[in-house]
């Protein structure tokens, strides 16, 4: 940049830092280095320049050079004196020419070219070595950031109907495109569970840049956003860190010149440690830094389903409060979540309810008409104009904001009409009066309509809702029919369209994974277990999981004296590598929860040394002998001890808030002599999780009392050795 032309070099920077248009933006990225020729660093001009090439250089490398005149020029002495040429703290040469001069070379070999030259060259190879290096190191780093299922949430949201949502763009029917210009704090879009939370944040962030400068928003902004979830196939993904890491991953894929805040703390971990595993911490701390800096670009971040973290709200909420606390006056928060006590806590209190607070429900009336429209004109050539109006009418008016009860609805209105069942307006309707208006009502109704296959229905949800995780189709094949081994991928296809089918939509094959069509299915099932008419079908789901795991684990058991694997292990075992080691976890819970006689399974734990059991077997062998004697009941004590004690004193004691009956002799009733408990005579202690009733007779000094407690010290003469 020669004389005045670093001036408009400085200005085409400026519009490059502030430009909504990415061609325009990329100008000052793309800059590696300022070479100064004569240019005019004069009074806050050069100020202007020095805070410019400082701000510069804090997010990323970049060269500066200035170079001066050393000869006047004819008749008019130094065009630009040196004090104005060179900026503090950069290098700075002379060259052997007046100001014209400067850029004027005779060869290469001119020693003026020469200098200018090989600044250039320098330049060129430190950024060649430093692109190559920092492209390997920026790649590896992003890998080491994601994980499996980061973006799966948000893969399994459906669009939104064509039109719907538009509204939040309308600055006259809500403020958000007020908050995204100049709010300050989180903004908290709430509403009940199906109201369309997690569909309305997924619009917006797919929304495309050219529609968001339509609504006044000039400049192109980077999105980031990630969508909690209940069930999460990675359990990284319900935690801090898994929030902190996608942002991250999101926020990196997209601008670069955030790496400056990562990379140091990533080349720390390779060096100092063996696995590459982030600490929360740090990643907290660099999403901090990263959303602190002073941006070129408005930085928007949406988070979903905050009511789906299974820690501490209140700690989620605060995290929230604290990132946008600290971020810069260009980043936006917005969250997503019904409205917990403890979000109502936390932004209720502090975020203005017309400008930073959006009640869905409250706003999607209109979404609601046009979704029940489009689905009951499908019969726009078989039913009049006014009959189809009244039915809209009416399953908009029932809908309460929940998008899944108005596609239900309208699709059984829909069915009716063309199974031949009603045939006018008047007879559709009373299929709606049929329908329930609560969520958990739809579902049970949609179990009743399953006539034929309701049992099997309530199996395959009981599998999914008592399943410690999700399972994958192959694996739920295995758990509904343990002894049929390997199915061919024509028997899996059909096995998801079966899941579908017979339980009503309340399952679907989601990611690669068997699951509840909406987590609301899930709560809804659980009110279930009250029923008779449904627990046992629920439970029945339980049972088949526990049993799966018991013949995989005992398929795994490889018999003495012998090399081969049992059949069913040599067909599908390199396939439920995975399930095997959920059953080593899981298969005593799966069947204690149904009251199974567990000892009678694996009968020979107390006939033969610890060292003849799998693994499987014996991490819960404590728990296999409580339950024979006390069943419903969690008994600790030590392993080794059951099988070899010549048991002298027999005692139990249960844990209890109220000191009074601890270490009490107490009888007990007629109706707890199931209760056993052999332990180290030592320590004499077992755990209930359960009150057990007792009685104590008066004697001197004490009254007779008697109720149920959760922590006694029974007498050792109740009880007899086995």
């Amino acid at each position: 940049m020669h004389g005045l032309g670093g001036l408009v070099v400085q200005n085409a920077l400026d519009l490059s830092r502030s430009s909504p248009d990415v061609h325009l933006n990329s100008l000052e990225s793309s800059t590696v280095g300022l070479l100064f020729m004569g240019t005019p660093h004069f009074g806050s001009n050069k100020a202007r320049w020095g805070g410019y090439c400082t701000a510069v250089a804090k997010n990323r490398p970049i060269s500066i050079t200035c170079f001066y005149e050393e000869l006047a020029s004819p008749s008019i002495d130094m065009i630009v004196e040196c004090s104005s040429a060179i900026l503090p703290g950069y290098p700075s040469y002379g060259i052997h020419a007046d100001h014209k001069g400067m850029t004027k070379y005779t060869s290469c070999h001119d020693k003026r070219y020469e200098a200018v030259a090989g600044e250039l060259i320098r330049w060129a190879k430190d950024t060649r070595a430093t692109v190559s290096q920092l492209g390997e190191l920026e790649q590896e780093c992003l890998r080491c950031l994601y994980f499996d299922s980061l973006e799966s949430r948000e893969e399994s949201i459906g669009p939104p109907l064509a039109g719907t949502f538009s509204w939040i763009w309308n600055s006259e029917r809500c403020k958000f495109v007020d908050w995204l210009k100049s709010g300050s704090g989180p903004y908290w879009i709430t509403g009940r569970a199906l109201s369309g939370k997690s569909t309305l944040l997924k619009y917006i962030t797919n929304t495309p840049p050219e529609e968001i400068r339509k609504k006044g928003l000039r400049k192109n902004p980077i999105v980031a956003s990630y969508f909690l979830g209940r069930q999460a196939q990675n359990p990284t993904g319900s935690t801090l860190e898994g929030i902190a890491r996608a942002l991250l991953w999101q926020i990196l894929r997209k601008e670069h010149r955030y790496f400056d805040s990562v990379l140091h703390h990533f080349q720390d971990m390779k060096q100092s440690r063996s696995t590459l595993d982030w600490k929360p911490s740090v990643l907290y701390d660099i999403l901090l830094q990263v959303l602190a800096q002073n941006h070129s670009r408005p930085l928007w971040i949406f988070l979903d389903g905050l009511d789906g973290y299974p820690g501490d709200l209140l700690e989620l909420a605060d995290v929230c409060q604290k990132l946008a606390g600290t971020a810069s006056k260009k980043v936006r928060i917005c969250i997503s979540s019904r409205a917990e006590q403890e979000f109502l806590c936390s932004f209720g209190a502090t975020l203005a309810l017309e400008e930073a607070i959006l009640k869905l429900e409250d706003r999607t009336q209109n979404d609601i008409t046009m979704f029940a429209t489009a689905e009951i004109s499908r019969l726009s050539n078989l039913l009049d104009g006014s009959s189809r109006a009244r039915l809209i009418k009416s399953i908009s008016a029932r809908a309460n904001g929940l998008f899944p009860w108005v596609k239900l609805a309208s699709r059984d209105v829909v069915q009716t009409y063309i199974s031949g069942v009603g045939d006018d307006a008047d007879k559709l309707l009373c299929c709606l009066d049929n329908l329930p208006d609560e969520i958990t009502e739809l579902y049970l109704e949609i179990l009743k309509k399953q006539k034929k296959h309701r049992e099997l229905a309530l199996r395959l949800l009981g599998v999914v809702e008592f399943g410690k995780r999700s399972f994958t189709l192959r694996e739920f094949a295995f758990i509904l029919n343990p002894g049929e081994g390997f199915l061919t991928e024509k028997e899996i296809n059909s096995l998801r369209r079966q899941c579908d089918a017979i339980t009503g939509g309340l399952l679907e094959y989601r990611n690669g994974r068997v699951a509840f069509a909406h987590k609301t299915v899930s709560s809804s099932i659980r009110t279930l277990l009250d029923d008779p008419m449904y627990s046992i079908h629920l439970l029945k789901g339980c049972l088949v999981l526990g049993q799966a795991c018991i013949l995989l684990l005992e398929s795994f058991d490889l018999p003495k004296g012998t090399r081969h694997m049992p059949k069913l292990i040599e067909r599908v075992g390199y396939r439920l590598r995975e399930l095997r080691s959920y059953s080593i976890q899981h298969w005593l819970h799966h069947l204690s929860y149904c009251n199974v006689e567990i000892l009678d399974l694996t009968s020979e734990v107390l006939q033969v040394p610890l060292s003849g059991f799998g693994e499987w077997k014996k991490q819960d062998l404590d728990f296999i002998v409580s339950a024979k004697f006390a069943p419903g009941y969690l008994v600790s004590f030590h392993v080794g001890k059951i099988l070899t004690a010549k048991v002298a004193r027999i005692t139990c004691k249960v844990d209890c808030p109220d000191a009074v009956f601890q270490q009490e002799q107490i009888e007990i009733g007629d109706n707890n002599d199931w209760i056993r408990a052999f332990l180290d005579p030592a320590t004499g202690i077992a755990t209930f999780y359960n009150p057990i009733d007792f009685r104590r007779s008066p004697s001197a000094g004490l009254d007779g009392i008697s109720g149920h407690k959760k922590e006694i010290m029974v007498k050792p003469y109740l009880f007899t050795q086995i």
